[in-house]
């Protein structure tokens, strides 16, 4: 029997979708052309038998041709190597820092995409000033059908929002807090999906004492009423998003992106499809997409899944809903949150064990991997039993995405089962704020949160994201926020390390460590030039590191993206920060705070 290794890095055809991408290479022109880039630090983590810690290498030049690396060295290129005639393109580094192409392990480009036009509630510090935004938003976009917007925080506006809060408008609204487990919506949406109150499967609509909804929705809540107004709008405007989307991780250094799209989140149909005819587009694909799919796709009847693989997009696993988000109080926890007045929450567990093991069974049977959501030390106890009772070794490459809290058991369980821990950095920094009230001020679950140096050490594989656009999709700040936890300073992780995260562990966790995640012979040419001129150990000073952007992402041997010519858009809010299941999306206004000055 075929292992999934195996099935994704062969070619499958899709039943979904009767025509295959196109064989060659995709990049937005040819990639048969030779590039000599010289006098420059060419850094990149050498790829070494697990569990070794990672080692760095360092080139002074590069040789890219035929869209994969040909050669690297030290010093000035060899005579034979710049004489390599007509056609090629020579490139200056002028010192600056050349970085692998770099992941980000857990995503979701959809909602990046849709971001550039939603209504931004970050930093809204009183419902009046939300609905101040609400309305001022409804008049600048006459016929407007549905309203959705993002980044409200209850613990900024003084409380939750209500329906009665959004009836100020008289179209459907949608507001989703920034960690997007919770939505508030108005009178005018819960007509239109005809929402009553009381709990549904995975979740609950909030209700009054007279059980009328008071427009909260929680967790699965927003999947199970919402699916009217969230799969609006034509096959061409969706595409157009995930465009803008992809944009966005690549003029960050992204060049491999491991995305969940769908209808669960975002409201994308058929996301494979959407992928498939921009990769068939002129250009194709600007980035490597390795999608997975919602697990419910599988368990419709009008729908066929299956592994595919071409040179950008790569179908190979699904996606499992388990708990909610630590902002929320909605991640499923062993122990009661202790910020809880009546001492009760244990968050909300989304999907009930029995499910999870048919799910599992599905995704097993139609050849699929399993990434699974777990923030509380709750549901990832489920899924590890779950896991376990299915059969899963670590030739499978099933996943724990976030992993926040966690227990020295559950570490071991993760080692012992070869389950992967996508992480992410940013969530330690955002979440700093309100972890030991939520958690416990020096308790033991608190301990045991955010500890990637713990699990790295355990042998665990990491890989690094953003879950943008919970956070900004920047593994540059990434790396900076791996090598200072905010939360515990003891799980601090070397530069190598987490480079390796955004890397190598990318490249494991998509059955790419072949060809991706390291500048050497023989590997695709996919890398990011930053403006940081510095030396290699420089780049262990996260001060240094902080002041790093980046000039030129090429993919497969071609320049994509370059500040130079396509400088960041503008930034649209300038409010400040507040706590969430992770912070702020710091790339809507602008560049970071500790990456540089807010414009």
């Amino acid at each position: 029997q075929a292992t999934l290794a195996d099935i994704v890095l062969r070619n499958f055809t899709m039943a979904a979708h009767s025509r295959s991408p196109r064989g060659r290479q995709q990049g937005g022109g040819t990639n048969s052309g030779r590039a000599l880039l010289h006098n420059g630090r060419i850094v990149t983590c050498v790829p070494c038998a697990w569990p070794e810690m990672p080692k760095l290498a360092s080139y002074d030049w590069m040789v890219v041709e035929g869209g994969r690396i040909q050669s690297l060295g030290h010093g000035a290129p060899p005579s034979d190597v710049k004489n390599i005639g007509g056609g090629c393109v020579e490139k200056d580094l002028r010192g600056r820092v050349v970085l692998p192409g770099m992941f980000d392990s857990h995503c979701h480009t959809f909602n990046v995409g849709k971001l550039q036009e939603a209504l931004v509630l970050e930093g809204a510090r009183s419902i009046a000033e939300m609905q101040a935004r609400l309305k001022a938003y409804y008049e600048q976009h006459p016929g407007i059908e549905v309203i959705e917007g993002i980044q409200w925080d209850q613990e900024m506006l003084g409380r939750f929002p209500t329906k009665a809060d959004l009836d100020i408008v008289p179209v459907p609204v949608m507001l989703f807090r920034r960690c997007w487990h919770l939505c508030c919506v108005n009178s005018a949406a819960l007509k239109v999906c005809n929402v009553k109150g009381g709990e549904v499967p995975g979740g609950e609509v909030e209700a009054d004492e007279s059980g009328e909804p008071t427009g909260l929705l929680r967790e699965g809540a927003m999947d199970h009423c919402l699916g009217p107004l969230k799969t609006a709008g034509s096959v061409e405007s969706r595409r157009s998003l995930l465009a803008r989307g992809m944009e966005v991780f690549l003029r960050h250094g992204c060049t491999s992106v491991l995305t969940n799209d769908g209808v669960l989140l975002g409201g994308l149909a058929a996301p494979w499809d959407r992928y498939a005819e921009l990769d068939a587009a002129e250009g194709g694909l600007p980035i490597r997409i390795f999608l997975t799919v919602d697990w419910k796709e599988l368990d419709k009847k009008d729908v066929v899944v299956k592994p595919f693989a071409s040179d950008r997009l790569t179908v190979y696993r699904i996606k499992l809903w388990t708990d909610g988000a630590l902002g929320a109080s909605t991640a499923a926890v062993e122990e009661p949150y202790s910020d809880d007045p009546a001492g009760a929450n244990r968050g909300i567990l989304q999907i009930e064990p029995a499910e999870m093991r048919r799910a599992i069974g599905l995704a097993q049977a139609a050849g699929l991997g399993v990434e699974a959501h777990t923030i509380g030390d709750r549901s990832a106890r489920e899924l590890l039993d779950a896991f376990a009772a299915c059969g899963v070794d670590a030739s499978r490459r099933y996943t724990l995405t976030h992993c926040q809290i966690l227990r020295p058991e559950l570490v071991d369980r993760m080692a012992k089962l070869g389950v992967l821990a996508s992480v992410q950095p940013q969530f330690a920094t955002s979440d700093a704020a309100i972890a030991p009230q939520r958690l416990g001020v020096g308790s033991a679950r608190l301990k045991s949160s955010y500890v990637w140096r713990t699990l790295r050490a355990a042998g665990v594989r990491l890989a690094g994201g953003s879950d943008a656009p919970v956070e900004t999709p920047n593994p540059l700040e990434g790396i900076c926020c791996a090598m200072e936890n905010a939360i515990h300073p003891s799980e601090n992780l070397s530069f190598a390390a987490a480079l390796e995260m955004y890397t190598l562990g990318g490249a494991y966790m998509a059955f790419r460590e072949k060809d991706l995640g390291a500048l050497q012979a023989g590997f695709s040419a996919d890398f990011v030039i930053t403006n940081l001129v510095a030396g290699v150990a420089d780049l262990e000073d996260v001060a240094t590191l902080k002041r790093a952007r980046v000039d030129e992402v090429w993919v497969g041997g071609v320049p994509r993206y370059s500040a130079a010519e396509s400088p960041p858009p503008p930034s649209t809010v300038t409010a400040p920060d507040g706590p969430g299941k992770a912070g702020i999306m710091r790339f809507v206004r602008g560049p970071c705070p500790c990456c540089g000055p807010r414009q």
